[in-house]
């Protein structure tokens, strides 16, 4: 089925991203022209500001926007993950707010998220279909903290390969997994998961247990009639709707040079 791209966003969505922004006032419009790419730091707490004095305002809310896009975007390591839930705070679409959080998700953790590649989905539809079923359920326990029931399945024949398919799509690969599988052996407790990685290990069975021939079906099933996301977190520039070569405010315009 065809996946609802994340980066895919309106153009101009967000009044910064046309480059043109309304008039700002004192205090705020010398520190915007004070901006430099350099410092993404000074771009997300002027954000904060704006975007705690906006209240109703939609010019200071785009504005806060356009700068929390900014500064994820021109340091991304520092404040990508930060800047797309402080983005997510600030809209009213819930579907907005999922994509947004499944961003930050994936920025925390490193994972590939729901938009792994083609070559990826193809190994998975390799798996036989025994080792495919067993793998799954030991990813059930796992997530259920029942380490030693997945630890039962994995230690078949074949499986380490399998894990090791399945695993390339999560951070810190089988290594990781097959570590916090023999932490939570009793069940007593449960692996501390962000929403992003559970989503990725969730949609990575799903491609695992059906292979290519998915059904269209089979996805309105595992995520309750929701569109599935495909989320790229190298363009984070489109997921934000922002363009990082204007970074500069200069006569109420986001222009490339200073």
């Amino acid at each position: 089925m065809t996946l609802l791209v994340l980066a895919v966003m309106a153009a101009g969505q967000w009044a910064g991203a046309t480059g043109a922004v309304a008039a700002v006032e004192d205090p705020w419009a010398d520190r915007l022209e004070s901006l430099k790419p350099d410092d993404a730091l000074a771009y997300f707490e002027l954000a904060e500001e704006i975007a705690d004095a906006a209240g109703g305002d939609d010019n200071k809310r785009a504005l806060a926007r356009q700068l929390f896009g900014l500064a994820g975007v021109l340091d991304p390591d520092r404040y990508g993950r930060s800047a797309a839930l402080a983005l997510a705070d600030m809209t009213s679409s819930e579907e907005e707010k999922r994509r947004l959080r499944s961003l930050a998700g994936l920025l925390g953790d490193g994972d590939i998220g729901i938009w792994w590649a083609d070559e990826l989905r193809g190994e998975l539809a390799s798996i036989d279909t025994g080792r495919a079923i067993a793998l799954a359920e030991a990813m059930g326990h796992y997530r259920r903290g029942e380490g030693a029931r997945a630890l039962n399945l994995l230690r078949r024949e074949g499986m380490t390969d399998a894990l090791e398919i399945y695993a390339q799509g999560l951070s810190g690969g089988a290594d990781r997994i097959l570590e916090e599988v023999r932490t939570h052996r009793t069940g007593r407790s449960i692996p501390n998961f962000s929403d992003g990685r559970l989503a990725t290990m969730l949609h990575l069975e799903t491609a695992l247990l059906a292979g290519e021939d998915r059904p269209w079906s089979a996805d309105l099933t595992a995520t309750g009639g929701r569109r599935l996301l495909e989320i790229d977190p190298s363009r984070l520039d489109l997921a934000f709707g922002v363009d990082p070569e204007r970074p500069y405010y200069r006569n109420g315009r986001w222009v490339a040079s200073p």
